[in-house]
């Protein structure tokens, strides 16, 4: 026969315990998802930075089995109490009026544990913050240096391209006319050959004009501007007849006539690029 009517209202534990262990178990899924979001964030960053992150993860990973066994502890001593109280109500109070001191004690060691949870939560948030803020900088770091590397290999491939160019220079055996841009008109130069007349612009990287003969040059020479174009001939020792008819022809016809030497393999306009400096 039951005498709950002479005992009082009995004390239930199940709400305390039940919010005992949802605490628990949130801690315990939070800790799991930070360990999990570490994980992936860590899987990107570079080597040096592996091995690190692995630790503060397998540190994650044992405070998470710590938790684990604290809420099995938890749950053995909840079971225990559960079959205290499938026993008589008198042995129930007696047992709790000997043990109010232990039980309380166990309330003042579950609220230590709760903070302890929470700082070792909080020194997991930070870890996580400051290895996403150490793989930006890294990455940062290495988006430079690779931008950097283009910008050498392009200065190198331009290095390379001049390197040619002077070695095709050189096999052509040309010379290169650097003309002052200081006055008012433009240069032409004007080479001088045994077989064919090459007129180009000065510093122009365009195909010059061929002429046949000196008359054909002539000719075409006229219909330019006085007032902003002149002449400077280009001379190899073949051709110093046509040097001096032409320049008589310009002269005559009002144009300034300059000139200069050229050996007989020298050569200083480009079929294709000109008078233009390389």
């Amino acid at each position: 026969m039951s005498r709950r009517g002479r005992g009082g209202t009995p004390i239930s534990l199940f709400a305390f315990q039940d919010i005992i262990t949802s605490v628990t178990g949130i801690m315990i899924l939070i800790t799991l998802i930070l360990a999990l979001e570490l994980i992936q964030k860590t899987e990107g960053s570079p080597q040096n930075r592996t091995k690190q992150l692995t630790a503060e993860l397998q540190q994650a990973t044992q405070q998470a089995a710590t938790v684990q066994t604290t809420v099995a502890a938890t749950q053995a001593e909840i079971e225990n109490i559960r079959a205290s109280l499938a026993g008589s109500e008198t042995e129930l109070l007696a047992t709790l009026k000997v043990d109010s001191t232990k039980v309380s004690q166990q309330l003042q060691d579950l609220a230590e544990l709760n903070k302890l949870l929470e700082a070792e939560l909080a020194a997991s948030t930070r870890q996580v913050q400051e290895a996403e803020t150490a793989s930006q900088t890294i990455e940062a770091e290495k988006d430079s240096k690779a931008q950097d590397h283009q910008t050498l290999e392009s200065i190198n491939e331009t290095v390379q391209q001049k390197i040619e160019e002077l070695k095709k220079l050189r096999q052509a055996n040309r010379i290169i006319f650097n003309t002052s841009q200081s006055g008012p008109k433009t240069p032409w130069l004007v080479e001088l050959g045994t077989d064919r007349i090459l007129a180009a612009e000065a510093g122009k990287k365009v195909s010059p004009q061929s002429f046949a003969t000196p008359v054909a040059f002539v000719t075409w020479a006229r219909k330019q501007n006085r007032a902003s174009q002149y002449f400077v001939l280009l001379v190899k020792p073949a051709t110093i007849t046509q040097f001096e008819t032409v320049r008589q022809a310009l002269e005559k016809a009002g144009f300034e006539v300059g000139f200069d030497l050229l050996k007989a393999d020298q050569t200083a306009i480009d079929p294709q690029t000109g008078a233009a400096s390389p």
